[in-house]
């Protein structure tokens, strides 16, 4: 029986350690991606004519003089009677390079540092996680607190989507027979690099879940070699009724403990608590009104706003998702996952947030006992791992870079570098007509307010509830020390 149990903890080695090679495989593999996307297209802008089928007796000499006259480098191809031209095709270093370049500092910086910073911020808390000996719950914590700000390398989702949004329009060509005969639009779209960016992120969570079982399952091994299991081992039955006895009087007093937290002795404290259940449930109608709110509106200036029927853009955030599936450049299967992760992470994960937390509140008025249970072993696991995955604040971080120096800054520097000498304060646009050849306004609405609540709101429920629901290890603990938790924060 001693050698079984020794096999068994020598398999139980060789199998932590094969996770940890798989780990910094991993680890290492997805560093090497992430440095891949950086020279990725992440941004397309295009101009895309198309003549209807119907009008094929149309001049196109007239179209191919608009062409030749047109300033772009590369050269159009005509198939069909469809015409595209790339206007940008912007990696993720000339994205970033752009946007400071054209004075867009917080925009930039935001970029930097969901890309250039965060990563190699998370690299090297994994090498101190291995290499320093830390408490088991310094570990954790550190990887846990990592795994819930992966969500910001989603900031180069919301910022493409946002120029994607903003610079998507059609275009009334000035010669009435053009505008009959042919269809002009402005198309933007996100490019392969941010298919590789999504990737590496799931990539980091799976990274993530992978150390949580290196740390856990290390845990485990040292608790069998001490006293109690080794007895156990050795089949002594009062050892393993005295290990069961304590696990049910430790559970028993975790569950009065909560309990007693989650009670109001006093008026005020009832008072705070009610208030509190229905800030929660009210947060959930607050969540349904921030995604159908638009917090920023956008009015393009310029000569090219000439040719917009309507130079007005408002997107809220389920909006913004729209123009992936409504232009015809991007391959549709390329649209449908970034529209199904961005409708994931920024709209169905919020939800699920406003509604876990209600339900965690509600259910204790009916069962209070089974509701503290369910909470702390489940609930809480559940609402942290949805949590991570709520990028709702990461949104709401993104619209403040959109202040009005940022865009206007930032768009009139995109056509100012890229067409010298027809924009900007020297160009034959501006001479001609006394105004550059486009950029646009920007202006907060009162939807910034109500998307700011609501994240506040979350936050606060979450570490709250949190609180309320887990255990103090320095209060509740077994004779040896260990430590027990109900909670994800073990």
């Amino acid at each position: 029986m001693f050698a079984a149990g020794t096999h068994s903890r020598s398999l139980c080695k060789r199998v932590r350690i094969s996770v940890t090679v798989i780990f910094w495989l991993l680890a290492l593999t997805n560093t090497a991606i992430l440095i891949w996307s950086y020279y990725t297209t992440f941004l397309y802008v295009k101009l895309l004519i198309v003549v209807p089928s119907e009008s094929d007796n149309v001049n196109l000499a007239t179209i191919t003089d608009i062409i030749h006259e047109h300033s772009s480098p590369s050269i159009p191809s005509i198939s069909n009677l469809r015409i595209e031209i790339t206007e940008f095709a912007l990696s993720f270093n000339e994205l970033t390079a752009d946007f400071w370049n054209g004075t867009a500092y917080t925009c930039a910086l935001a970029l930097m540092a969901s890309m250039y910073v965060y990563p190699y911020f998370k690299l090297f808390i994994y090498c101190i996680v291995f290499l320093v000996p830390l408490k088991r719950e310094y570990q954790h914590r550190a990887v846990f607190h990592l795994n819930q700000w992966n969500k910001a390398m989603f900031i180069p989702l919301v910022a493409v989507l946002m120029q994607c949004a903003t610079v998507s329009f059609p275009i009334d060509l000035p010669s009435h027979y053009l505008q009959e005969h042919t269809n002009v639009n402005a198309e933007a779209y996100p490019g392969h690099g941010m298919v590789l960016n999504i990737v590496n992120l799931a990539c980091y969570y799976v990274i993530d879940h992978v150390l949580f079982f290196i740390i856990h399952s290390k845990h485990k091994y040292i608790s069998r070699t001490s006293p109690i299991f080794a007895a156990a081992g050795n089949h002594d039955a009062s050892a393993s009724v005295q290990c069961d006895d304590v696990d049910s009087r430790m559970t028993f007093v975790y569950k009065d403990y909560i309990l007693r937290k989650y009670a109001s002795t006093s008026y005020a404290g009832v008072c705070g608590r009610a208030v509190f259940v229905l800030m929660v449930i009210g947060n959930v109608w607050l969540n349904l009104e921030a995604l159908h709110i638009a917090t920023l509106r956008f009015k393009l200036q310029g000569v090219l706003a000439m040719f917009i029927a309507d130079p007005y853009v408002i997107n809220n955030v389920i909006t913004t998702a729209d123009i992936l599936l409504n232009t015809s450049l991007l391959n549709a299967s390329i649209a449908w996952f970034i529209y199904v992760v961005y409708y994931t992470v920024f709209v169905v994960c919020p939800c699920v947030v406003c509604v876990l937390l209600a339900v965690v509140w509600i259910l204790p008025l009916v069962n209070k006992r089974f509701a503290v249970a369910v909470t702390a072993k489940y609930a809480l696991k559940l609402l942290w791992f949805v949590q991570s995955w709520n990028a709702l604040d990461i949104y709401l971080l993104c619209q403040f870079g959109g202040t009005d120096h940022n865009i206007k800054s930032g768009t009139k520097y995109l056509l100012d570098s890229r067409f010298p000498e027809y924009c900007g304060d020297d160009g034959i646009v501006t001479q001609i007509f006394g105004e550059d050849c486009s950029w646009a306004d920007s202006w907060f609405t009162y939807g910034m307010f109500v998307v700011s609540a609501t994240v506040l709101v979350q936050w606060f429920a979450i570490y709250y509830t949190n609180k309320i629901f887990t255990v103090d290890d320095d209060k509740h603990s077994d004779g040896d020390g260990s430590a027990r938790k109900l909670s994800i924060n073990t």
